[in-house]
This record gives C-alpha cells, sequence and structure tokens, in this order.
C-alpha cells in the first residue's frame, strides 16, 4: 500500500505520514520507490490511534523546539541591545568600539551572524511546526466515517 492510500484511509493528509517516516517516529516498514515522491508500506500497519498519538508527540517536539530557538533569539537580541546600550552610556564617542554583537548583525563581511543564525533556526522552527499542526488539523475522522459509509 502507498503511503498516500495509508493516510486516506486514516482522513490525514500523506504528508504526515511522510513527516512521521522521515522523523522515525513510527515503525512503519517504508520502501522507498526510487526517481518518486512515494513509499511503500508493507504490512502490518500501525494502528490509527498510534498514527495520530506519533503525529501529536512530533507536534509536541516542534513547538518544544520552535520555543527553544525563540529562547535563543531572545538572547541574541538581548547582546546587540546590551552593545547599543553600551555605545549611548560612552556618549556617542565614535572611537570608541561598537560591540561585536551589533557590528556583525546584518553584516557583509559576516552573513551568518549569532542573530541572523537564530533568526533563522526560528523561521525553520516555525515552519515545521505549521507543517505538523496542519497535518493534525486536517484529521478529521467524521468525514472519514462518512465517506466509508460508516
Amino acid at each position: 500500500m502507498s503511503h498516500t492510500q495509508y493516510a486516506r484511509s486514516l482522513g490525514i493528509q500523506p504528508s504526515v505520514i511522510v513527516e512521521l517516516i522521515e522523523d522515525d517516529s513510527l515503525e512503519l516498514f517504508a520502501i522507498e520507490r526510487k526517481h518518486a515522491a512515494t513509499y511503500h508500506l508493507e504490512h502490518p500497519l500501525p494502528a490509527e490511534a498510534d498514527v495520530i498519538a506519533a503525529a501529536r508527540a512530533l507536534y509536541e517536539r516542534r513547538l518544544r523546539s520552535a520555543l527553544a530557538a525563540t529562547k535563543r533569539l531572545q538572547i541574541e537580541v538581548e547582546a546587540v541591545r546590551n552593545d547599543l546600550l553600551e555605545a549611548l552610556e560612552h556618549g556617542l564617542d565614535p572611537v570608541l568600539p561598537l560591540g561585536n554583537d551589533a557590528l556583525s548583525t546584518g553584516s557583509s563581511a559576516n552573513p551568518r551572524s549569532p542573530i541572523d543564525s537564530a533568526r533563522t533556526d526560528l523561521s525553520y522552527a516555525l515552519m515545521l511546526v505549521a507543517l505538523a499542526h496542519d497535518g493534525l488539523l486536517d484529521y478529521d475522522r467524521p468525514s472519514r466515517l462518512a465517506f466509508e459509509g460508516g
């Protein structure tokens, strides 16, 4: 059975099954077909409740990862803020050095500054949260049962 067929039988998006396979979140016996974005799943297939529980656990891990990324970004923003406040305290003297955190931000000499890196990491983490959220949002057991005539 393809991952798409299995996902539809559960009433979820095929992307959820792909995410669970790629995350090793579920024991699915999957064989990736070469040159195609299809996984062939072998029996025994996990129960619906196990798939949904794994999808929820993946969503929770991604939320926690995004929270950690926000904390890192807050730390980097605070470092830049401290550099700017220190510059103001020195009476705006341009001869005095500006802190490294403020100098490296957005610099063409350092395109991967700590704050830029933290911002990129947060953006990526939020994208993964959205994917996991959308997969769970699409789970709609009543409409699937109606479709199956149950």
